[in-house]
Formats: structure tokens, C-alpha cells, sequence
């Protein structure tokens, strides 16, 4: 039962009634996640994102957040939303690219908006206007009125047609 397993994945880590064992709250939250629960995956994405039991993976982190929202666990679309947010603001993380990269493949309009951000001021990847534009145009078509503003802006700007 994939949602017991979940459910025993918060015990082992809250240490509610038991011990605190990360390890096993890992495992238990691989196979709620694995078995179909939303909730198992972004409870993972938790400890992937913050260390807990393990070393920090921002990537597998957004994928397991992404796994969480599309399954319907809303926590898991509000854990992806701030953590694509952090990476477009402070981005330097050296997964930044590929993670933003992949929610703007997954249609997220603030993904798209900060994947242009770093092209646009080539960080963390090389200059690249026009990807930039790109970017932002997506963003833009994908309903973020601040990256039609900026697609208008930077097109005008390059004489982008």
C-alpha cells in the first residue's frame, strides 16, 4: 500500500512513536512514491532538497516535486514553485540550468522567465540573447504577463524579428 508506506515514512522521520531513522523514512517514501503516491514523492523531494539523510540533490529534488504536483499533491507544486524561484534568483547552483531547463519543457511559465534570466545575463551558462528572448517568449505565451514584458522589451532591444 503505497500510502502506508508514506504514512510510515512521516513516522520514521517525525519520530513519532519510533526513533528518527532517516534511512528508513527514505526507503519508505521510494516505495509510497514508487507504488503511486504523490505524497511519497514530494516527501522525498523534502529530504533530497534539504539533506536530511543524505547529500543535497536540487535536481532530483525538482523531479520528485514535479512527480508530487502532477500526481495532485498540492504541496509537491508549492515545494517545485519555490524551489524554481530560489534557483532563478540566486542561481548559484550549478544544477540552476537543467532544473529550470526542465520546467520550462513542463510548460512553467516561471521556469521559462528565470531560464531567460541566466542566458540573458549569461549565468551559470553562456550569453545568449536570443535564447534569452526565446525564454521569455515562452514564458509569455504560457501566461506570465512579467515575461511579456520583458519579450517585448528585449526584442525591441536586439531588433529580434
Amino acid at each position: 500500500n503505497a500510502g502506508g508506506c508514506t504514512n510510515l515514512g512521516i513516522l520514521h522521520e517525525t519520530g513519532r512513536g519510533m526513533e528518527v531513522d532517516l534511512a528508513e523514512a527514505t526507503r519508505l517514501y521510494r516505495l509510497g512514491c514508487d507504488g503511486g503516491n504523490a505524497g511519497g514523492c514530494t516527501n522525498l523531494g523534502v529530504l533530497h532538497e534539504t539533506g536530511r539523510g543524505m547529500d543535497v540533490d536540487l535536481a532530483e529534488a525538482a523531479r520528485l516535486y514535479r512527480m508530487g504536483c502532477d500526481g495532485g499533491h498540492a504541496r509537491g507544486c508549492t515545494n517545485l514553485d519555490f524551489l524554481v524561484e530560489d534557483l532563478g534568483k540566486a542561481a548559484d547552483d550549478p544544477q540552476a540550468p537543467l532544473i529550470l531547463e526542465a520546467e520550462c519543457s513542463a510548460h512553467q511559465s516561471l521556469g521559462c522567465k528565470y531560464l531567460g534570466d541566466l542566458y540573458q545575463k549569461g549565468r551559470l551558462v553562456d550569453q545568449d540573447s536570443v535564447t534569452a528572448v526565446s525564454c521569455y517568449e515562452r514564458s509569455c505565451d504560457l501566461g506570465l504577463a512579467e515575461g511579456c514584458r520583458l519579450f517585448d522589451f528585449f526584442k525591441s532591444l536586439y531588433r529580434l524579428e
